[in-house]
């Protein structure tokens, strides 16, 4: 007990707290609550997502002592100093006995996730993707389309949609508005008649990501009541760390989920490893240990038991209470630099304040994003990942992205995020000439 309250002062200390309800009381800060959204979203565009893949991806940080707030799975997660020995420890334990600690961090992830199974294994990107196609083909055996929202993270949908090829499997992707799926457009795609050989019009499963690649929220409830009505299965991609504060998997009845393990513990892997898929409670005898080890070639992945070690003893030593107060640190510095960026002149919120965000959020700029990234590099800033807005919401050519996904982890200090937003400020004062459509 002692061990915990040493841990959970150093986080609340970070945050300037002596108790983790001071986190939102302190600015008035309401559970997310998604709903129904309606406008137009942003896409990001992939060759710059992958130019800043090749940047950084091997990096924690994308520099030593840089102060980032690059997201899109980056961001790395505070590790307190009395558990970062317990994960070294409990990673070289994993790797003699990965079935054990396979084990172990199944049944954390499984609490956390509110689902009935968790595979016993840490997962690379691709053997994540590969084992959910395997799923879905067991579970849906005459369906052979699947939707994909439009928001899916690059470092899984890539993948994913490489694996559903190799399965004959048909991908359509999901448009969205305002940064979240478009209700409508997934009731078109079931706007058919069912039959009764396909209740579901021939659509195995729909997947959306929440947070999303925007960083916003999806409305997971309505998605997985119109998904369910039709006889499809139902599969979000998560952040466990989220899952502290946010609805569960399990508590909008998904069917299988997936997700990363960056924010628990992870983040020093890299982009794309520490993967962990999880089925609910009608589904669990799908991941079957022996039909695993049949569809993964004898491989069965627990060769990942250190990374296993690592995400068991860090859920272990927090717990329930110091992963919500982490998860309330994302969110209230989130807010702070949210609210803050607002109120420099030129820069606005790409989404209508209804949108919800977890810890990252996209804003329209006065100057390209590419440029805005460049000159703040020089300053130790990574200041985010450029995005490109509609051309009717901008005053710059469409060719040089406006917008900029911020990511806010708690590993930030409000002294740092004070001077990446006096960096902003002075960067368009130096362009006041250049900028259209700004009120300076």
């Amino acid at each position: 007990m002692n061990h915990l309250r040493r841990i959970d002062a150093e986080i609340l200390a970070k945050a300037g707290r002596s108790d983790a309800a001071e986190i939102f009381a302190a600015r008035g800060l309401p559970l997310p609550d998604p709903s129904p959204k309606e406008g137009r979203g942003l896409p990001i565009p992939e060759q710059t997502y992958r130019r800043r893949l090749s940047q950084y991806g091997a990096a924690v940080s994308p520099v030593e002592g840089q102060i980032s707030f690059l997201g899109a799975g980056f961001g790395s997660c505070f590790v307190p100093s009395s558990l970062a020995g317990a994960m070294e420890t409990a990673s070289l334990a994993a790797r003699r006995n990965p079935d054990a600690w396979g084990e172990r961090l199944a049944r954390h992830l499984a609490a956390l996730t509110g689902m009935a199974a968790v595979l016993p294994a840490v997962l690379t990107a691709r053997d994540a993707a590969s084992t959910l196609v395997h799923l879905i083909a067991e579970a849906r055996p005459g369906c052979r389309e699947i939707l994909l929202a439009g928001t899916l993270p690059l470092t899984f949908d890539k993948p994913l949609r490489r694996q559903l090829d190799r399965f004959g499997f048909r991908c359509r992707t999901l448009g969205w508005e305002d940064g979240v799926v478009s209700a409508s457009e997934l009731l078109a795609h079931f706007s058919a008649p069912p039959t009764a050989a396909s209740t579901s019009n021939g659509i195995a499963a729909v997947l959306v990501a929440s947070p999303n690649a925007l960083g916003c929220l999806e409305p997971m409830s309505e998605i997985g009541q119109i998904v369910h009505h039709r006889g499809a299965l139902f599969i979000p991609l998560v952040d466990p760390l989220s899952l502290a504060l946010l609805r569960t998997p399990g508590e909008v009845a998904a069917n299988f989920c997936c997700g990363s393990l960056h924010s628990v513990g992870l983040s020093r892997r890299g982009v794309g490893d520490g993967w962990f898929v999880a089925a609910g409670e009608y589904q669990k005898a799908y991941l079957d240990r022996s039909e695993m080890d049949r569809h993964l070639g004898g491989g069965f992945p627990a060769r990942s038991g250190g990374q296993a070690g690592e995400a068991a003893a860090f859920l272990e030593g927090l717990g329930g209470e110091g992963l919500a107060t982490l998860a309330g640190l994302r969110l209230q510095y989130a807010r702070f630099l949210h609210s803050a960026l607002s109120q420099i002149t030129g820069f606005h919120p790409a989404f209508p304040a209804k949108v919800p965000f977890f810890n990252e959020f996209v804003f329209q700029t006065p100057l390209p994003a590419e440029e805005i990234v460049a000159e703040l590099e020089e300053q130790g800033i990574c200041a985010g990942l450029p995005v490109r807005l509609p051309s009717a919401t901008q005053a710059i050519p469409e060719s040089k992205p406006s917008g900029l996904l911020v990511s806010v982890t708690e590993r930030r200090t409000l002294r740092e995020m004070e001077y990446f937003l006096k960096a902003l400020k002075q960067l368009r004062d130096r362009n006041a000439g250049r900028i259209l459509g700004a009120d300076l």
